[in-house]
């Protein structure tokens, strides 16, 4: 639907659960992934160093 709406660019889109791989969550379309043993500061840094990159 984001890229239907033209919006994908605009966000960044994660998911996360004991299941889930970055590997499955790029198949699925997400940009990452954090599955168990990742913490919320992981995230936290992933969406940091995303936004510094889409801003260069």
């Amino acid at each position: 639907m984001l890229d239907a709406e033209s919006l994908r660019s605009k966000l960044i889109v994660v998911c996360g659960g004991p299941r889930i791989s970055h590997e499955l969550a790029k198949e699925l379309g997400f940009d990452a992934g954090f599955g168990m043993n990742t913490y919320a500061d992981d995230v936290a840094s992933y969406i940091a160093q995303e936004i510094a990159q889409r801003i260069k």
